[in-house]
C-alpha cells in the first residue's frame, strides 16, 4: 500500500513522539487483485483483528474441484466443438477450443481504527495467494494447445473421450501442485 509521503512521516512522527498505534486511513483501498488470463470473482470479509478475519476466511472461503476448503481457489473450464459436414461427418481439423478461468479470492476493506501494522500483513499474505493461484491459472493455459491438440487429431467418436483424458491429467497437475506448495503454504499464502 503506499501513502502519501506527508501522512507516511505523520504516522511514524505520532508513533514515535507519542507511543500510539498506528492506524490504517479509514480510506485505504487494498490492490485490487489481477491474474492474466483469469477473471477475479471475490466474496467479501470483514474484521479487524487476525483472527477475525482468519475465522472469517475459515468460514466464507470456497472449496475447490478436489473438495478443498481454502481461502481461495481457481476454478476452469475447458470446452471444444467442431462443425460437421453436410454428410453429418466431422471437421476435426476446424475444431474450436476455448477456456474460462475464475479464481475466487476475499477481499477485504479495512475498517477506522485497523493497524497499519495488520493491512501490511494482509496484502502480503494476498500477494502469495495470488501468486499461488496464478500457478493454477498457468497450468491450465499452459495445457489448453494439447487439448486443442488431442482433440483436432482424434476420430469424431473418440475426441471428447482424448479431450478429457488432457482434462484428467491437468486436474492431476492441479492436485501435485497444491501438494508440492500445500495448497500455497510454502509460497506465504498462510493468515496469520
Amino acid at each position: 500500500m503506499k501513502y502519501p509521503l506527508g501522512l507516511l512521516f505523520s504516522l511514524m512522527y505520532i508513533a514515535a513522539c507519542n507511543a500510539l498505534p498506528i492506524t490504517a486511513p479509514t480510506s485505504a483501498t487494498l490492490t485490487p487483485v489481477a491474474i492474466p488470463n483469469a477473471t477475479v470473482v471475490y466474496y467479501d470479509i470483514s474484521g479487524s483483528t487476525e483472527n477475525e478475519l482468519r475465522d472469517q476466511l475459515d468460514a466464507l472461503g470456497p472449496v475447490g474441484y478436489d473438495g478443498y476448503k481454502g481461502d481461495s481457489t481457481t476454478k476452469w473450464y475447458i470446452t471444444w466443438h467442431w462443425p460437421t459436414h453436410p454428410d453429418g461427418s466431422c471437421q476435426m481439423d476446424q475444431t474450436a477450443v476455448s477456456y474460462e478461468i475464475k479464481v475466487i479470492f476475499p477481499r477485504w476493506q479495512p475498517t477506522e481504527g485497523v493497524s497499519a501494522q495488520l493491512v501490511a500483513r494482509w496484502e502480503q499474505y494476498t500477494a502469495a495467494l495470488i501468486e499461488h493461484e496464478k500457478g493454477h491459472v498457468d497450468l491450465v493455459v499452459l495445457n489448453v494447445p494439447k487439448v486443442a491438440e488431442v482433440v483436432k487429431s482424434a476420430r469424431c467418436e473418440a475426441a471428447n473421450t482424448v479431450g478429457e483424458m488432457v482434462l484428467a491429467e491437468i486436474h492431476k497437475q492441479e492436485v501435485e501442485y497444491d501438494a508440492t506448495t500445500n495448497h500455497g503454504a510454502t509460497q506465504g499464502a498462510r493468515f496469520p
